[in-house]
């Protein structure tokens, strides 16, 4: 994620419940993503379950940045801060 884009989150976060739900859900499935790319080797089921979350962690992305998108009419990113 760009760091204009993180900023902005981050900014509408705290006025958007959905983007922030989003968001921490975002962050946990990335968590989770890090373990079993921390392993040697995965089962099959492990490779699935693996799939599913990089499937469920792009839709999420998918659904935060038309939020953002929506909703960042008229907000000047370089303004916001850190």
């Amino acid at each position: 994620m760009e760091s204009a884009d993180h900023k902005l989150i981050v900014h509408l976060m705290e006025s958007d419940a959905r983007l922030k739900r989003l968001y921490t859900e975002h962050q946990e499935i990335e968590g989770l993503l890090e373990e079993f790319n921390s392993r040697g080797f995965l089962t099959a089921d492990e490779e699935m379950e693996q799939k599913r979350l990089k499937k469920k962690k792009l839709n999420g992305v998918d659904q935060m940045m038309a939020i953002v998108s929506e909703s960042s009419a008229g907000i000047d990113v370089q303004t916001l801060e850190a």
